[in-house]
């Protein structure tokens, strides 16, 4: 369980010295201009979008030697760097759909704090990259692209792989609720079931990139339709 301890804490270190560089920055900003251009610290599209541009440069190369190093042969499927079959796709999408149609009836508010990010965000361009593309590779490729393979190989199979990656990504979103983690472990085990039946990263990925969209869509419409 080294490398699961090493690659998770490789990624939370990525994402709070990314944030702690973009506080610093804004406070020199700052202080150069008197304190009048950025009177407060906003963690917006600047803080989040280096922060996942850091991750995804350490996460790559550093799944890649771990898969290595587990000497299966097969480094770049270990990663689930696989082709797919479109079949899992649509299944993984219409269960996507309905956790969300679920979610809509059991969480009525929007999640304030994201809802302030995007508010108050200084690039709404940079952030819905981070959000839609950023985010969702870098996490398919530490969760369900490298953990996933690694607890597979171990007692439980893909069962508990799924189980535990989806807790583990759950537990990372602590800007939510506990029904809105519940919701996120609830996809996480949709997504876990696509990558056991495909043995493929990808489709992970780009299921995670259409939720994340519809959510931005969905937060930009609360902020231009507020009740």
């Amino acid at each position: 369980m080294g490398w699961l301890i090493a690659l998770t804490g490789l990624h939370t270190c990525a994402q709070v010295g990314a944030v702690l560089v973009g506080a610093l920055t804004q406070a020199f900003s700052a202080g150069f201009h008197g304190g009048a251009s950025r009177p407060e610290f906003n963690l917006g599209a600047d803080v989040l979008f280096p922060s996942q541009v850091v991750a995804l440069t350490l996460v790559f190369p550093a799944t890649f030697w771990l898969a290595w190093l587990a000497r299966t042969g097969d480094t770049w499927g270990y990663l689930g760097y696989r082709r797919f079959g479109w079949k899992p796709l649509l299944l993984g999408a219409f269960g996507v759909g309905l956790i969300g149609a679920a979610s809509s009836l059991l969480i009525t508010e929007t999640n304030s704090t994201m809802l302030d990010l995007f508010r108050d965000s200084d690039s709404k361009v940079a952030l819905w990259i981070t959000v839609v593309v950023l985010a969702p590779i870098t996490e398919e490729w530490v969760f369900r692209g490298f953990v996933f393979d690694g607890l597979t190989q171990m007692r439980g199979g893909a069962l508990t792989a799924t189980v535990v990656t989806s807790l583990l990504w759950a537990s990372i979103h602590l800007q939510y609720s506990w029904r809105e983690m519940s919701v996120i472990f609830l996809f996480g085990l949709v997504l876990g079931a696509v990558r056991h039946a495909t043995g493929s990263v990808w489709p992970l990925i780009l299921l995670h990139v259409f939720n994340n969209l519809l959510s931005c869509i969905g937060l930009e419409w609360d902020l231009r339709h507020p009740e």
